[in-house]
């Protein structure tokens, strides 16, 4: 999720984006990578988990009771656990970089690969694969 985030945020602020450049590894400019079931199976659980350690040592405060969030093995679980994130139909909505795709004002380096684990089809990241 953190290429795709920088992905939307420098085509959603275009010439205003407070970077001189970008660089999003494995990202997407669709969010379709959320559901992708090989992604979803192997990866989101071991990241989601990793995830969860992260936000609740950082913003503890901020957060719903961790007996709400501790069953989540996907994103989207996740982010339908997360008030101020969810849910995940509206988060997505939101956050998709594909529809700021063309603003992006800043030098962006995208590095994909076709057999890219996390990222399975290539053809859902949004990008021109001719």
């Amino acid at each position: 999720m953190g290429a795709s985030m920088v992905l939307f945020y420098c085509g959603a602020y275009g010439e205003a984006a407070l970077c001189e450049g970008a660089v999003a590894v494995s990202g997407s400019f669709t969010m379709l990578p959320l559901y992708c079931k090989h992604y979803r199976q192997y990866w989101q659980p071991w990241l989601t988990a990793c995830l969860k350690l992260a936000f609740y040592q950082r913003f503890a405060s901020e957060l719903p009771p961790k007996e709400r969030i501790q069953g989540a093995q996907t994103y989207a679980e996740l982010v339908d656990c997360l008030p101020h994130l969810g849910p995940t139909s509206s988060f997505t909505s939101r956050s998709a970089p594909l529809k700021h795709r063309r603003n992006i004002a800043r030098p962006t380096l995208f590095l994909t690969s076709i057999d890219d684990p996390f990222h399975y089809p290539v053809e859902e990241l949004g990008i021109d694969t001719d």
